[in-house]
């Protein structure tokens, strides 16, 4: 995923999403994105200004990995 430029958006209620009880997500505080993430699968070196974004698989608050980069990305691929 390449990031332009990024951060998670003034949203209400963006960072307390949770999928059990109120707390936030373990896996991603609440937000549902991951990022920098690290994939389990091995990617060639990143050009600079490249980051890996992916949704998270705790809480699957998006349907896929460039669901939750377009989020966060203002170029996500």
């Amino acid at each position: 995923m390449k990031v332009v430029s990024g951060g998670l958006p003034d949203q209400p209620g963006f960072g307390s999403y949770s999928s059990e009880g109120g707390e936030g997500c373990e896996g991603c505080g609440g937000s549902g994105i991951r990022c920098p993430a690290e994939p389990s699968c091995l990617l060639p070196d990143l050009p600079a200004g490249w980051v890996v974004a992916e949704r998270c698989d705790v809480c699957e608050r998006y349907p896929d990995d460039l669901s939750a980069a377009e989020v966060v990305c203002d170029d996500a691929t």
